[in-house]
């Protein structure tokens, strides 16, 4: 947009110049060639018209180069429409799963920012800075904060972006006029011997540099082809003509590896426990089928696990073993898949065949983990996947969970204990934060402890607590107004109870986030309707609040795991004896970790029903 914007000021001269050499001829008596000023103003005019026609050409230049550099993106973009398409289906699971797209866009950002900030580490690493304190840790999260994207909910950031108001006039002008330095220049680039650099004439490394300044030349020794005598060429280029050599290709996967697990993360930190493993199978199903990984038949078979009609007679005698509704799914498994792969072809036949060595596979504790019998020894995990999905479905959720590890990697399936600072620092002024309430678990603490560290409590009349409840609407509503001028934080809890308020409170907050203090937070926490169909909060609110649905563990890895991230490896390292206080330390947590298994047994074997939580621990 700004170039053509350029281009459109730099054409307008020439009309200028059109109307007033018609106006001067129009005006003209006698002789027009021995019109002085008409002669002058030709000549004039003609300048500016070569000059106006470099600019020009210099624009269109740079528009195929930007356009160009953009194409080699693509597939970025791609994964991008991928992820927000998926997330944008997931309201039909839950209610609570619904996100906006200036939501995405500011998640999609945070992805890119990652690479950069990781690209900037590794370039830092010599300076070997230390420690990773408190006041580290505050100016992290400001520069972070500031970087993030600030919106009002009702406004439209993506327009803003394709208005282009933040682009760099100054560059474009340079890049438009006539005898300026090229962007190619090597002052820019700082290119240097052994440098990866591409030129017109293909990729490959500098071995010297000849001359400096304006004279500067390049010897680089070409690497991306060979001479027929098998040696590698070498070029003798100007500086201006090089730049420094950039893997579109490596680039890009890393981009997308890192958008995925930001918006993956971004995702699942709201998701009920009961839904994650499920829509971590549609996230990876859907993007490895988009990609070009899975074929859609092989997604359609473990998605329906259809029958086949006309399967052969159940030979009951030889498997007595194996359920009969299963024989017209094994069927169907073979039909669909045999004819192109070699595992499940003569499926039925092997089964009825090695009917001992399959029944001991079939009924197997951990049939994911042994290699099936006859042909099918083979499997990858995805295929172990769809033989579980038709024989033992009970077990398919673990052969699914395996299959993402090995395409994605184990944080698809296994979830971090909830970081309070990571999350806070994805949050804006202008992004609330909700919090899903489940029996025993109470955000309060999590949010509380935070702010002491950031020095923000309810002594300094920094921080507001408020339950919500009949009468307090308007306690509410002038602390929203209070802190969102002094930046302060306020949170709201159980905001279920208060149905005929919500929408005055999301007005409110729309209102708040427009000019509010950089360091304004809000917390709301709520407990979730009783069905995944029912809407207890308005919808723009759940669009544009960061989600958190951090439901107590019920095993006993999960519940450990979370139990000794609760204590930082600064409170350990406080500790003059470290070892034993870490031994001790574990104990306590893996008894609590068994106190919270026992809940499912209700109170048998107490005196009383206790629910522990987190608060008996810390």
């Amino acid at each position: 947009t700004e170039i053509y914007t350029l281009s459109l000021h730099d054409a307008l001269p020439i009309f200028e110049i059109e109307d007033s050499i018609l106006a001067r001829l129009a005006a003209a008596e006698g002789d027009v060639t021995e019109d002085t000023d008409l002669i002058l103003g030709l000549e004039e005019a003609k300048r500016v018209s070569n000059d106006i026609r470099m600019k020009l050409e210099q624009g269109k230049k740079t528009s195929d180069m930007i356009n160009n550099t953009s194409e080699k993106y693509r597939p970025v973009a791609r994964r991008g429409s991928q992820l927000f398409f998926i997330m944008n289906e997931l309201v039909k699971i839950h209610t609570y799963y619904i996100y906006s797209l200036n939501a995405f866009v500011v998640v999609f950002q945070s992805g890119i920012e990652a690479v950069q900030a990781e690209e900037r580490k590794k370039a830092a690493e010599a300076t070997k800075t230390k420690g990773w304190g408190l006041s580290k840790f505050k100016k992290i999260s400001q520069k972070v904060i500031t970087g993030l994207q600030r919106f009002p909910w009702n406004h439209d950031i993506l327009m803003d972006a394709s208005h282009c108001d933040n682009i760099d006039s100054k560059l474009l002008s340079v890049l438009f006029g006539a005898n300026k330095k090229s962007p190619r220049s090597s002052d820019k680039d700082g290119l240097k011997v052994n440098d990866q650099v591409e030129c017109d004439y293909g990729v490959g490394k500098i071995v010297k540099v000849v001359g400096e300044g304006p004279t500067m030349m390049y010897v680089i020794k070409v690497s991306n082809y060979t001479l027929p005598d098998g040696k590698e060429p070498t070029l003798f280029m100007k500086a201006e003509m090089c730049e420094k050599y950039v893997d579109y290709g490596l680039r890009c996967t890393t981009l997308k590896n890192s958008i995925t697990a930001i918006v993956f993360n971004y995702i699942r930190r709201g998701l009920f426990d009961v839904h994650k493993l499920v829509i971590s199978s549609l996230v990876v199903l859907k993007l490895q089928e988009d990609d070009g990984q899975l074929d859609p038949a092989y997604v359609n078979e473990i998605l329906m696990s259809p029958i086949d009609p006309d399967a052969a007679e159940f030979p009951a005698e030889e498997l007595p073993w194996l359920p009969a509704n299963l024989w017209p799914k094994i069927s169907a498994l073979e039909k669909n898949l045999g004819p192109t792969n070699p595992v499940f072809a003569g499926l039925t036949a092997s089964i009825t065949s090695e009917a001992a060595v399959w029944d001991a596979w079939y009924n197997s504790k951990t049939p994911e983990n042994e290699p099936p019998p006859g042909p099918a020894a083979g499997v990858t995990k995805f295929q172990m996947a769809l033989l579980l999905r038709t024989m033992r479905p009970d077990r398919v959720s673990m052969a699914t969970a395996n299959y993402i590890e090995e395409v994605y990697g184990k944080t698809y399936v296994f979830q971090a204990p909830f970081d309070m600072k990571a999350t806070y620092q994805e949050s804006t002024a202008s992004t609330p934060m909700y919090f899903v309430l489940f029996p025993g678990v109470d955000p309060t603490p999590w949010v509380e402890g935070l702010g002491r560290q950031f020095n923000i409590t309810a002594e300094r009349n920094m921080f507001v607590n408020i339950s919500m409840g009949q009468g307090q609407e308007k306690p509410a509503e002038t602390m929203l107004e209070k802190m969102s001028h002094a930046g302060g934080w306020v949170m709201l809890q159980n905001c279920h109870l208060m149905q005929t308020w919500l929408p005055r409170l999301e007005r409110k907050l729309e209102v708040c986030s427009e000019h509010a203090h950089q360091d304004f937070r809000c917390f709301i926490s709520a407990e979730p309707p009783p069905m995944a169909w029912m809407k207890n909060m308005p919808e723009s609110l759940m669009q544009s609040c960061i989600k958190v649905s951090n439901e107590a563990p019920t095993d006993l890895k999960s519940n450990i795991q979370r139990a000794w991230a609760a204590f930082s490896q600064e409170r350990i390292d406080e500790c003059s004896l470290k070892e034993e206080f870490r031994g001790c330390l574990f104990a306590v947590c893996f008894f609590h970790a068994c106190m919270l298994g026992r809940k499912r047994f209700g109170q048998q074997g107490w005196s009383r029903k206790y629910g522990f939580n987190m608060g008996d621990l810390t």
